[in-house]
């Protein structure tokens, strides 16, 4: 008697949700509204946590821009360790919740996962999944603190108080370094506080 091939496919991708259209037209309350913990878990545990994710290999215009470990932060999700998933992405990317909510992850991580080419074309959902550390972090109320090197005596400047401003200053007071951040608008932020509407990014 010949053996059936068992087709094993993973389940259906979690969607973020979102306000209902009939609140949302009467506000400017940012309506995409996150991931909860078990829908965050469950999608979690869709990662296949390639030993090579071509989520992070940053090749052209696809994968991560700043080489983020991906499937070592979502592996620390699936084992309930939110801590240590905060640690990985804080370890390349000072803003999990904004990216979470803004970067294009369909057109760069998610368009080169696996389960894109395996799972009836439902990467992933990464953004949702770095929101989901973000946040759960930001509104535990822990005092987060990252790690940072002694003092080297040495002065930096940085000009411009945008994403880009900001990361350099986070990294080089990391390595010690005393920084001092020069911003000519009355607000930090730059395109994070001037140029996303709020209901994408309150």
């Amino acid at each position: 008697m010949e053996k059936k091939k068992v087709v094993y496919r993973r389940h259906d991708r979690n969607p973020i949700p979102l306000l209902p259209p009939e609140i949302r037209k009467n506000t400017f309350k940012e309506y995409a509204l996150g991931l909860g913990h078990t829908a965050a878990k469950d999608e979690a545990n869709r990662c296949i946590l390639c030993k090579k994710p071509p989520c992070q290999e940053h090749q052209g215009k696809y994968g991560c821009p700043v080489y983020g470990d991906i499937n070592l932060w979502i592996e620390q999700i699936q084992n309930n360790n939110l801590i240590e998933a905060m640690r990985i992405l804080r370890a390349k990317n000072p803003f999990p919740s904004v990216c979470g909510r803004v970067c294009p992850q369909d057109r760069l991580c998610e368009s080169t996962c696996v389960l894109t080419f395996k799972d009836n074309g439902q990467a992933v959902n990464i953004g949702g999944l770095e929101r989901f550390v973000g946040d759960s972090i930001r509104m535990s109320g822990i005092q987060w603190k990252d790690p940072q090197d002694p003092p080297t005596g040495k002065k930096v400047a940085v000009v411009g108080a945008g994403p880009a401003g900001l990361s350099a200053a986070y990294f080089l007071a990391k390595k010690g370094h005393s920084v001092v951040v020069f911003e000519a608008l009355p607000f930090t932020g730059g395109v994070m506080r001037y140029g996303i509407p709020t209901a994408r990014l309150d």
